[in-house]
């Protein structure tokens, strides 16, 4: 609230007398705006602990639900012959495996032309996909074939490549392939399995459709034999094959799913005539990884309200919520949950699993002893974790009680959402008295700057008097003494 008013007659500093004056006077809008600041930092500090907090809920939720501790892992003896994934319906144990053959896509191939730019003849192409059971083709239901009419403007090679792309909507793809003999038209179904077969018949304006003249070099009719018209077969469709425990087992895809119950493989490789072993178990790194996430989340929030709730000796650095119940409250009641006994089970408490409360109140793995814990399967801490105490509070799993916790603190109505409501309409309180205030030192410093200035004036014109009775009683003086 600056000041530029300085005396106009009498030299009095109006400005500076009125500012000094003001100062005074802004004492309690300065009180109220540091106490605004206070109440700002306090409402961030509030927001960066429901952060956390419910990050850390978020992870006790995971926890507290059975699933997450049942999960598989599962090994291949053989890691070129698959990759593998297990959910939590497989069942442990050990399978034997064999890859007869992997699935593969129909591909034929047009013999070689010496360009892509070579005619190949006018007419119409059909292309279906079925299934081939020696020369008898079936198609497959609810495929519709491709049709590629050849004609004038499109009678070459790399022409009917591109109208079958055109036309095969993603069931058959076309390309060329060019090696020492010449550029050969390979014609592929996109899909693998013998139900993906191709048949492709020709409609050729020569009148003879099964020679290997004009496009019905092109045609295929399931002859495999070298000597057969049209193109040839240069990969079979077929489907994978493949077997578990002496059990065979056929797939369209390389993608085999239900062989064993939970078990997904990925083939990628064959091993006919002799076997692997697949194995499947209990994920203890699964668990491991669980709880060391856990206590990630745990330390991260008792850190921030250490940072927060700090008390110093000589009272000069206190923590910004050291003298806030709410949040002593809060801060006490996570060492609280995470130091509870459980009245029974084979752990009944996180320091049995080897999770240990350190001296600065943040938890510490003791891996050894985790590891010892889970030497017959993640069931005994699962449960530390996930009972559900049969509605008794003190009976729950250490992530359970966690969850319940954090969601009365978090949730509408909760410590949280309740401190910083109320720490708003403090901020919105202030607001208005810095508001009444501020209008107050406006007027005040108006009334005050019309005062004085009103003061300057009276005081200029008492030394103008002064000035001109002196300046009289001179002249008068100076008269008398010259008689």
């Amino acid at each position: 609230m600056g000041i530029s008013s300085p005396g106009v007659g009498s030299g009095l500093d109006v400005g500076a007398l009125v500012t000094k004056l003001m100062s005074l006077e802004q004492k309690p809008l300065t009180t109220l705006q540091a106490r605004a600041t206070q109440v700002q930092n306090e409402i961030s500090a509030f927001g960066k602990i429901s952060s956390q907090l419910d990050a850390l809920r978020t992870v006790a939720s995971d926890l507290a639900k059975p699933a997450s501790w049942g999960a598989r892992a599962a090994t291949l003896s053989d890691p070129k012959l698959a990759t593998v994934t297990a959910t939590n319906a497989a069942p442990a144990g050990q399978y034997s495996l064999e890859v007869t053959n992997l699935a593969a896509a129909h591909r034929l191939a047009s013999s070689p032309y010496s360009a892509s730019t070579d005619a190949v003849g006018p007419g119409t192409l059909t292309i279906d996909v079925g299934t081939w059971t020696g020369t008898s083709f079936a198609a497959k239901a609810g495929s519709t074939p491709i049709v590629v009419t050849v004609d004038g403007t499109n009678d070459t090679l790399g022409g009917v490549r591109d109208a079958i792309n055109a036309q095969a909507n993603g069931a058959v793809r076309a390309s060329i392939v060019t090696d020492s003999s010449g550029s050969r038209l390979v014609i592929s179904s996109t899909a693998t399995g013998a139900g993906s077969a191709l048949r492709i018949s020709a409609a050729d304006d020569d009148l003879d459709d099964t020679d290997s003249a004009g496009l019905s070099a092109l045609a295929y009719a399931g002859d495999t034999s070298a000597l057969a018209p049209g193109a040839k077969q240069v990969q079979a469709a077929q489907d994978a094959l493949i077997k578990v425990d002496g059990l065979t087992i056929r797939s369209a895809t390389n993608k085999v799913e239900g062989a064993i119950e939970g078990i997904t493989l990925n083939l990628t490789g064959s091993n006919p005539g002799t076997t692997a072993t697949l194995g499947v178990a209990v994920d203890t790194q699964s668990a491991t990884d669980l709880v060391n996430k856990f206590v990630t989340a745990y330390n991260d929030s008792v850190k921030l309200f250490t940072g927060y709730l700090k008390i110093d000796p000589v009272g000069n650095a206190d923590g910004l919520l050291q003298s806030d119940a709410g949040a002593r409250s809060l801060g006490a009641s996570l060492r609280t949950l995470a130091t509870r006994q459980l009245p029974s089970g084979a752990l009944a408490s996180l320091s049995q699993a080897g999770i240990a409360l350190q001296r600065d109140g943040t938890l510490s793995v003791n891996a050894t002893k985790l590891a010892k814990a889970l030497e017959g399967g993640t069931a005994d801490l699962a449960t530390l974790f996930t009972a559900t105490g049969g509605g008794v509070a003190e009976a729950r799993g250490i992530a359970v009680g966690f969850k319940a916790a954090l969601d009365t603190a978090l949730n509408a109505g909760g410590t949280l959402k309740t401190r910083t409501a109320n720490l708003s309409d403090r901020l919105r309180a202030n607001q208005l008295q810095q508001d009444t205030q501020e209008s107050r030192l406006e007027m005040m410093q108006a009334r005050l700057l019309k005062q004085y200035s009103a003061l300057d004036g009276q005081l200029a014109s008492m030394q103008s008097i002064s000035s001109s009775l002196t300046q009289s009683l001179a002249a008068l003086t100076a008269n008398q003494q010259s008689k």
